[in-house]
């Protein structure tokens, strides 16, 4: 993966991690604040863009990503 890929998922996983801190700060479901942690470890691992995955897949390719899925 190329270093802009990887930094716009890095950007991705971040924003996904203040979620999951501001849901915990709001005293949110357990399970929902781990699922947005879960999901930015997803986007971090990923050999490929979003971006890119977008492109190729649509929303359909986003949701399918484990950890990921239409909530998120």
């Amino acid at each position: 993966m190329d270093r802009m890929a990887e930094s716009e998922n890095q950007d991705i996983a971040t924003r996904l991690r203040e979620a999951a801190d501001l849901l915990e700060q709001q005293a949110a479901n357990p399970f929902r604040v781990r699922a947005y942690r879960r999901a930015a470890e997803t986007v971090t691992a990923l050999d490929e863009a979003l971006s890119s995955i977008m492109d190729s897949g649509g929303l359909d390719a986003l949701i399918a990503l484990p950890n990921v899925g239409r909530g998120i």
